[in-house]
């Protein structure tokens, strides 16, 4: 899937003292785009310090990946979007250690509905429906180290 956009969902939620989130992804087949080849769904903790959110979960399908993430809030809008970076690394060798942009994109309170899940995919950078100030951050790609 490269040189896509993965789109997930991604919630957040209070859970006593804690702030935890859980995220969704999905990537479909490459031989049937209409099907659903890989889902992955990531439980963890979120630490907000000084106007930037810190993640530490681990994938709960296979519970081999362990990911980390930083994420800033961009000011020059109306507080739409964090832009930020992740990594990961799995228990396998078949799964080598990665590290990419992210742009977080808020889409109104509450859980993962349905109607997000059906949503998840890999989509064409030229797809319109990608946010243009999202676009603009996560680039083409030139600017990442490629592995």
């Amino acid at each position: 899937y490269r040189g896509f956009i993965l789109r997930s969902a991604f919630c957040i939620y209070r859970n006593k003292e804690f702030l935890q989130h859980y995220y969704v992804e999905r990537f479909p087949s490459l031989d049937k785009p209409d099907k659903t080849e890989y889902i992955f769904k990531y439980y963890g903790f979120c630490f907000p310090v000084s106007d930037r959110l810190f993640t530490a979960d681990f994938e709960g399908i296979q519970s081999n990946e362990l990911t980390f993430g930083v994420y800033a809030q961009v000011k020059r809008n109306t507080k739409r979007f964090m832009f930020g970076i992740t990594s990961g690394i799995a228990a396998n060798v078949f799964r080598a250690p990665y590290s990419t942009k992210v742009a977080l994109h808020y889409r109104g309170p509450g859980l993962i509905k349905r109607e997000h899940l059906a949503e998840l995919t890999v989509m064409d950078r030229n797809d319109p429906v990608i946010p243009r100030e999202a676009l603009q951050y996560l680039g083409d790609g030139s600017d990442m180290i490629q592995m």
